[in-house]
């Protein structure tokens, strides 16, 4: 009786852990869409300003990690974050990439009957061309984690183009969760 009341523990708990994760990357893309509501389209198209630090504009970062969701979620179980859509549109019309942050966000809701353990491959590079292919496991979790933490990572870099460009952020945009719980503590 004992077994099966730890096995019962232990899937209650890996639920509401996918349940949290799945919430946090839904939360950081909203957070996203709040960001990008308030900017202008010339700073969200502006990729090379000779004044500026950064090579890249938000529009690009905003593409990118809508590239690096749209991978997971069209190639799960069997992922390659390397060969991306990059598709311009996104980069050049923000309601384009809100949009499609909120197709995204629904869109995460087909993992939560799932097993955070689920196994996941990860292949790298070129598969077709057999370029720097290889190939890792991994899990549902662990990506979704990842994915969190990627959006975080570019929100960051978001975050300092647009406070140099005059705009104001919310303060926990671009920080990752733990930074703000441990710093709540302070």
């Amino acid at each position: 009786m004992t077994v099966g009341i730890r096995r019962y523990t232990i899937d209650f708990m890996d639920k509401i852990i996918l349940t949290s994760l799945i919430e946090e990357n839904r939360n950081q893309l909203l957070a996203g869409i709040g960001v990008l509501d308030q900017i202008s389209l010339k700073h969200y198209l502006l990729a090379e300003d000779s004044s500026s630090p950064w090579m890249s504009g938000v529009g690009k970062h905003f593409r990118h990690i809508i590239d690096f969701y749209d991978r997971f979620i069209d190639q799960f179980p069997l992922v390659n974050y390397d060969l991306r859509n990059r598709d311009i549109e996104i980069e050049t019309n923000k309601d384009v990439a809100i949009n499609r942050i909120h197709q995204l966000r629904e869109a995460l809701f087909v993992f939560k009957n799932s097993n955070i353990a689920e196994e996941i491959k990860l292949y790298q590079g070129d598969i077709l061309n057999s370029k720097n292919e290889f190939i890792v496991s991994s899990s549902l979790g662990r990506e979704l984690r990842y994915l969190i933490e990627h959006t975080v990572h570019h929100f960051a870099i978001i975050t300092m183009f647009l406070k140099y460009y005059g705009y104001t952020v919310p303060a926990e945009f671009g920080i990752a969760q733990s930074t703000l719980d441990y710093e709540a503590k302070l």
